[in-house]
C-alpha cells in the first residue's frame, strides 16, 4: 500500500520539511540531532530567488496531493472534505508534526466510519471515544486490524451459538474479538454509546459456556440483575484483559475498558421467553469480591489466580466506580449516551401511575393490581418486559376475567355512581393504552419481550443474518 511510504516518514522522522527525497530515499534513516542541527543551519543560508520559491511550492504541492491520494486509496471510507483540508494549503510545506497529526486523525475518522460488520453493506457509525488517540498512534494498521477482529469475533459467535464452538479454551484475544464484535452489532441496532450493556440471545448457555472456558474467567459478586444470579447457571462472571500493554489490540476492549461482566438471564425467570445473556464491559475487575459458596455455580469457572497488585487496584477502582453510579442514578446524571439495564425514571413514574389508576376502581382494584404487579416489574430484574406482558395480560383478558361491569355498577339504580365508575374505568384504560404506546415508540418492538431497562437487547438476526 503506497501509504506505507507517508506513514515510515511519521513514524521514523525527518528534518526540516518533507521533500520527495526525504520520502522516497531516506524515509528508513531516523534523523541524529547533527542531522538537525546542519539541516536548520543549511536553511538559514539557502538561496530562495524566485525560481528556488517556485520549484519548493510545486514539490509541496505535488507532495500534498500525493498524501491525499495514497490516504483516499488505503481508507476509502475517509470524507472528500477531510482530504482537501490536507490539500488545500497549498505552498506550505509539510512537516513531521503536521503529517503525523494527518495520519492519526485520518485512522480516527476511518475506525469511525469505517468498521463493517459481517453480512452488512454499509459501515457501522461508532462512538469517538471507541478508540482511545494513543492506541491509534501506536497501531498504524489498525483500522485493517479491527476489522480482522470484527470478523474473527462475528465468526466465532456464529459458530458458537450453532453448536459448533472452537476447539481448546477460549484465549484473551478471542474474549476481545467475541466483545468487539457484539459492541458493534449493539451500536449498529441502537446507536453509538461509552457504557452500558447489552443481552444477547444464548439458547443452551453455549456462549457463556465458551467465555467460562477462558482460563481467565472468575465469578464475582455483582449488583446487577440479582433475581437471574439466584438461578442455575446464573452467577456472574467476569474476565480481566487490562493486563499487558493499553495500546496491545489483541486484548482491547471498546472504550479502553478493562474487563467483561457476564451472566446466564435464565428462560421463565420474571417472564423472561428465552436464555440470555447479560454482558458489561466495566473499566475495573472484581477478582476480590468472591461470591458467597451459596452464590456461586458449581459447575462455573473455578477462577484464576488471585493478582494482589492488579486485582487490588482494580477493587478499588471497582469500588470508586460503583460509588460514582450511585451518585449518578441519584442526580439523574448519566450520560445521554449510556445504554444501562436500568429502567428509567419515566417509565417507573408511568407504570406507577397505571397501578395508581388501577388501585382506585372500586371492586376490582385489588384484582387488577395483584396481576399488575406479577414477576415483579418494579425491580432491577423485571422492568419493560414485565410491565408490558403485565398489561397486555390485562387488555387482552377474556371477558368476565376481571370484574369491570361492578366497578362500572352496571345493574344498580345509582346512575351518579355508573357514571363516576365508567369515568374511572375510562381513566385507567387511557393511562394503560397510553403508557404501553410510550414504551413502544421507544423500543423496538422486537426486543419488547427481552428487554429489563435501556440495554441494547440483540437478537439471533443481528448475530447471524440470514
Amino acid at each position: 500500500m503506497s501509504i506505507d511510504r507517508f506513514q515510515n516518514a511519521a513514524a521514523t522522522g525527518f528534518t526540516g520539511r518533507l521533500t520527495l527525497d526525504k520520502l522516497n530515499n531516506e524515509q528508513a534513516q531516523k534523523p541524529t540531532i547533527f542531522d538537525k542541527i546542519a539541516s536548520k543551519i543549511s536553511n538559514l543560508f539557502k538561496p530562495m530567488h524566485p525560481a528556488a520559491v517556485a520549484d519548493r511550492g510545486f514539490e509541496d504541492r505535488t507532495l500534498r496531493r500525493a498524501l491525499a491520494n495514497d490516504l483516499r486509496a488505503a481508507y476509502p471510507q475517509l470524507p472528500e472534505t477531510f482530504l482537501d483540508t490536507i490539500k488545500e494549503p497549498r505552498d506550505k510545506s509539510l512537516k513531521k508534526t503536521e503529517l503525523r497529526q494527518i495520519m492519526q486523525d485520518a485512522r480516527t475518522l476511518a475506525l469511525q466510519n469505517g468498521l463493517t460488520l459481517p453480512g452488512r453493506d454499509a459501515p457501522v457509525t461508532v462512538s469517538p471515544n471507541l478508540i482511545a488517540p494513543s492506541v491509534i498512534a501506536a497501531n498504524p494498521d489498525i483500522v485493517a486490524r479491527l476489522q480482522d477482529k470484527v470478523n474473527n469475533g462475528a465468526a466465532l459467535v456464529a459458530d458458537i451459538l450453532q453448536g459448533n464452538p472452537p476447539e481448546g479454551a477460549a484465549s484473551l484475544s478471542d474474549v476481545s474479538d467475541v466483545m468487539w464484535f457484539l459492541h458493534l452489532a449493539a451500536e449498529e441496532s441502537v446507536g453509538a454509546f461509552s457504557s452500558g450493556a447489552a443481552t444477547v440471545p444464548d439458547p443452551g448457555g453455549r456462549l457463556r459456556a465458551f467465555l467460562d472456558g477462558c482460563p481467565e474467567a472468575y465469578q464475582r459478586k455483582s449488583s446487577h440483575l440479582s433475581a437471574f444470579q439466584r438461578e442455575e447457571h446464573g452467577a456472574h462472571r467476569g474476565i480481566d484483559l487490562d493486563f499487558g500493554s493499553k495500546t496491545d489490540l489483541d486484548t482491547l476492549l471498546p472504550n479502553g475498558r478493562a474487563t467483561v461482566l457476564y451472566g446466564t438471564m435464565a428462560e421463565g425467570t420474571l417472564g423472561m421467553t428465552e436464555e440470555r445473556l447479560f454482558i458489561k464491559l466495566e473499566s475495573h475487575g472484581c477478582r476480590l469480591g468472591t461470591p458467597s459458596e451459596n452464590r456461586r455455580d458449581a459447575d462455573g469457572p473455578a477462577g484464576r489466580d488471585v493478582r494482589l497488585v492488579h486485582d487490588v487496584k482494580s477493587s478499588l477502582g471497582h469500588l470508586l466506580s460503583f460509588m460514582e453510579g450511585i451518585e449518578a442514578r441519584a442526580t439523574g446524571e448519566h450520560a445521554a449516551e449510556s445504554r444501562k439495564e436500568r429502567v428509567g425514571r419515566e417509565f417507573l413514574d408511568g407504570y406507577k401511575a397505571v397501578l395508581d389508576r388501577a388501585a382506585a376502581l372500586p371492586g376490582v382494584g385489588a384484582q387488577l393490581t395483584e396481576r399488575l404487579m406479577e414477576n415483579d416489574p418494579l425491580s432491577k430484574s423485571g422492568g419493560i418486559r414485565v410491565m408490558v406482558t403485565n398489561m397486555d395480560a390485562v387488555l387482552d383478558a377474556a371477558p368476565g376475567t376481571f370484574d369491570f361491569e361492578g366497578a362500572i355498577g352496571l345493574g344498580g339504580a345509582d346512575e351518579d355512581a355508573t357514571a363516576d365508575g365508567l369515568e374511572l374505568v375510562g381513566d385507567f384504560m387511557t393511562t394503560l393504552q397510553a403508557f404501553r404506546m410510550q414504551i413502544m415508540d421507544r423500543y423496538p418492538a422486537d426486543t419488547i419481550r427481552h428487554r429489563v431497562g435501556n440495554e441494547a437487547v440483540l437478537t439471533m438476526n443481528d448475530l447471524i443474518p440470514a
